[in-house]
């Protein structure tokens, strides 16, 4: 079991293996749900968005891993939206639309001369062939210039934070230590890292879902140790999430137009027909037309529900937005609507992001600030330009390296994979 679990990059078998899945990141338990898969050795596996959960690191191992079951002669159905990936390893593609094949074809004449208009569409959706967000923004020297000065206009300061979790058999895992970073209005810090690196608990703490061992977090000039139980609902208020499948946070029982009515009447500012009004104007600031309303959450597309999700959080006017994957479940086309939905809403409202992703192209596409992370600790922060051009420490330039890139797809090994995008 502890070499199964090696193979797809689980770190410290021995320790993990012990875990339950809710003590386990997203990431974590995807590479635990491979290793189950490929525990029997199948002679043909279908894989539905596999490695869509996973760093790039990791994505880099598992794709070695599936190059060697296509040498041991087995068989792969690769289904995803990462085209990146399709065309690192897929010998043959299937571009699906609403049902329906609208291109077929080698990885190699799909990707190097696409055919139908909605798979070039795709092609240039890709976060990563995306120009910066500093194309749609007109503080082009602040993105340039590396982060704002600790003395500037903060929304939020992470004081040196630590965070250890109890395992079973009396282990413990240090999750976060001595991590430090600043939000500021308008802009967003891209926080990113391996699978288990801390990223998921740093946003937790910051939005007061979790208490760090040490360390001070303060939220527009309070500290989450000084607000009384009965007075967090306030401040919770003044900072929101949007998680990666925004289906798990929604009452599949409501309309959108109750669990948008019900956000608005926190505040207590609108009478009925206040609320109204203003669950419209969320829905226009979103993109979406009221004739949604009626609809509940599990008749909506991936991309609908992700928008309404931020209607949502913009429901309650936040001074701070944490996006914990908030685009990864999607389609390339999809989260580019996504991304530049959100950049123009922190342009209109000054709101600070904390954008926390394991896609290295969705940071690079629309953050001001990376901060890398490993095992817990600050490898990297700096400019978006500066981390990505001049990475300093090895870490980030691992993680660069390990981005799949598009490119033509390898000489044909028998049996193939196939790809259904």
């Amino acid at each position: 079991m502890h070499a199964l679990l090696r193979d797809v990059g689980v770190p410290e078998p021995e320790l993990r293996r012990h875990q339950r899945p809710h003590e386990l990141s997203g990431g974590l338990r995807q590479r635990a749900l491979i290793a189950s898969a490929i525990a029997a050795r199948p002679p043909f596996l279908i894989l539905d968005e596999a490695t869509t959960a996973l760093d790039v690191t990791v994505q880099a191992q598992i794709l070695r891993l599936l190059e060697l079951f296509k040498e041991q002669g087995r068989t792969l159905l690769l289904i995803t939206h990462d085209l990146a990936v399709v065309s690192q390893i897929a010998d043959r593609v299937i571009v699906m639309k609403d049902g329906r094949i609208v291109e077929t074809g080698t990885t190699a004449d799909v990707f190097a001369a696409p055919e139908h208009s909605y798979t070039r569409r795709l092609i240039a959706s890709i976060p990563s062939h995306r120009p910066r967000r500093a194309a749609t923004v007109v503080d082009r020297a602040a993105l340039e210039d590396g982060p704002v000065p600790s003395a500037g206009v903060t929304v939020a300061e992470v004081d040196h934070i630590s965070r250890t979790f109890r395992l079973p058999g009396g282990s413990a895992l240090r999750a976060l230590d001595d991590v430090s970073f600043t939000l500021h209005p308008g802009r967003t810090l891209g926080l990113v890292g391996e699978s288990g690196s801390g990223k998921t608990t740093a946003g937790r703490i910051l939005l007061g879902q979790e208490r760090a061992d040490t360390g001070e977090v303060r939220v527009v000039g309070t500290r989450w140790t000084d607000v009384e139980r009965r007075e967090r609902s306030a401040l919770r208020q003044r900072i929101q999430a949007v998680y990666q499948d925004p289906l798990s946070s929604f009452d599949p029982r409501h309309s959108i137009d109750r669990i948008l009515t019900e956000a608005v009447g926190v505040l207590g500012r609108h009478d009925r027909t206040g609320r109204r009004l203003r669950v419209r104007e969320l829905l226009d600031h979103v993109e979406l037309s009221a004739l949604l309303l009626d609809r509940r959450p599990l008749q909506l597309s991936g991309g609908q529900r992700q928008r309404v999700a931020i209607a949502r959080a913009l429901a309650l006017e936040p001074t701070i937005i944490v996006g914990d994957e908030p685009v990864s479940a999607l389609d390339v086309s999809i989260q580019a609507q996504i991304l530049d939905l959100l950049v123009r809403i922190q342009q209109e409202t000054q709101v600070a992001l904390l954008l926390i992703s394991h896609d290295l192209g969705v940071v690079n596409a629309i953050s001001h600030e990376v901060l890398v992370l490993k095992n817990g600790k600050v490898v990297e922060h700096d400019s978006v330009s500066n981390v990505f051009d001049r990475p300093q420490a090895d870490y980030t330039k691992e993680l660069l390296a390990a981005i799949p890139r598009i490119h033509g797809a390898p000489q044909p090994i028998s049996p193939t994979i196939g790809s259904i995008i």
